[in-house]
């Protein structure tokens, strides 16, 4: 997606907001979500088995603070940027498994943990770490350079690490502004932020690509997400252009009922389909191709409305066999 469209990097805002409005071309995503701002999480921690890279860094994570892998979080970097970064691991170590001293409390003495913001609590002997793989750095303007500079430093011991705002997530993920911008789902984090993603028209149906993979074990709704970005897609093109969209199926019934509505459906998807800025329908001015049968009748577990049978022999087909 970077290769070919233009990255926007508007340096993030510092502080967070729980109202911000972000564009992709012509489209608006309002967010508006009862997130805690600049929620902090943990504190960055550095050891020889831990250590703090370009690449990634560890961090402790606060008691009673909540997180799950693929949460974006951000932590202050060199010349007043921020680096942000995705949640990849979640561990459980024993203190002393850091490489820290944690028994050296006599006098003035500090421990390189301590002085990571970060005190022993008696009686507790491990604590949670989280590592964080660097997505971009919001960049600084060095040396009087027309554009910001992205900065590649290894972020430091005892830095403040907080959830990712909005506009870092946008920032990070490299979305860049688009002319028919595809809404694709939502990203939500555990301090109640909700962030709009979408995709480019032009990777989805071409001309720069025209391929989708929804990969996963089976039962976990690759399915019921393809249709959703099927129905995403006619919403967006269907107000100005003829679209078409032919499905095979390949899941007996499961795709007899496109064209129905569902009865029930929850608070929690109509917020995000609001979000989203779309509507909850299902498919109009459908029709269902059913292969026809011995007896003349459709060959099929359930027969919808619009249905019609379609069969063919080989003197219809002898000149595609290479299609076939």
């Amino acid at each position: 997606m970077r290769a070919k469209n233009k990255v926007s990097h508007r340096k993030p805002r510092q502080s967070g907001s729980s109202d911000y409005t972000t564009a992709y071309g012509t489209s608006h995503y309002k967010i508006d979500s009862p997130l805690k701002t600049n929620l902090a999480v943990g504190k960055t921690i550095i050891s020889e088995k831990f250590p703090s890279t370009m690449d990634g860094f560890w961090f402790s994570v606060n008691p009673n603070t909540i997180i799950v892998p693929f949460d974006f979080v951000s932590v202050e970097n060199v010349f007043n940027t921020r680096t942000v970064g995705i949640i990849k691991e979640l561990e459980a170590v024993q203190k002393n498994a850091l490489g820290f001293d944690y028994q050296n409390r006599k006098g003035n003495s500090k421990t390189v943990f301590q002085r990571a913001g970060r005190r022993q609590v008696e009686g507790v002997q491990d604590i949670t770490i989280a590592k964080v793989a660097i997505m971009g750095n919001t960049g600084a303007n060095l040396n009087g350079m027309k554009d910001n500079t992205s900065i590649s430093m290894p972020v430091r011991i005892g830095k403040s690490v907080k959830f990712a705002t909005a506009e870092e997530v946008i920032f990070a993920l490299g979305i860049p502004e688009m002319e028919v911008p595809i809404p694709m789902g939502v990203i939500e984090m555990p301090n109640g932020l909700k962030v709009p993603i979408a995709l480019a028209m032009s990777y989805l149906a071409g001309p720069d690509a025209a391929h989708v993979n929804a990969s996963g074990i089976s039962g976990n709704l690759k399915t019921s997400y393809l249709l959703f970005l099927l129905q995403s897609m006619y919403q967006r093109l269907a107000k100005n252009n003829e679209v078409s969209i032919i499905l095979f199926n390949t899941r007996e019934e499961d795709l007899l009922h496109l064209h129905e509505r569902q009865e029930v459906v929850g608070d929690r998807d109509e917020k995000l389909f609001k979000l989203l800025q779309l509507k909850i329908e299902p498919f109009c001015n459908v029709s269902y191709f059913l292969p026809r049968g011995k007896d003349g009748k459709p060959l099929s577990t359930h027969i919808p409305e619009n249905a019609r049978t379609y069969s063919y022999e080989l003197e219809d087909i002898h000149d595609r066999l290479e299609l076939l």
